[in-house]
């Protein structure tokens, strides 16, 4: 599932979709990033954390690769909103 943000011009609100189409509104367009963007970068970091889990004592070279730049991007997020 990816979620997506809309301005809604009519009513001023941000407005968040998934492929089935509207979720909800909200007020404020960074809280509404961010609340897709945590919501699209979940599945990621689930499956690079179970993936660390099954896999310790393995190489792990790829999966925590993924998991720095999911991590990163998490991050990322949170920086831009502490600047606003």
């Amino acid at each position: 599932m990816k979620l997506r943000v809309k301005a809604n011009d009519g009513t001023g609100y941000w407005e968040i979709h998934d492929e089935s189409g509207f979720l909800c509104n909200l007020e404020s367009e960074s809280t509404a990033r961010q609340i897709a963007h945590a919501a699209n970068v979940l599945p990621e970091l689930v499956a690079a954390v179970k993936h660390l889990r099954r896999n310790w004592g393995k190489n792990l070279t790829k999966p925590m690769a993924r998991l720095n730049q999911a991590l990163a991007q998490a991050e990322n997020i949170t920086r831009k909103d502490q600047h606003t």
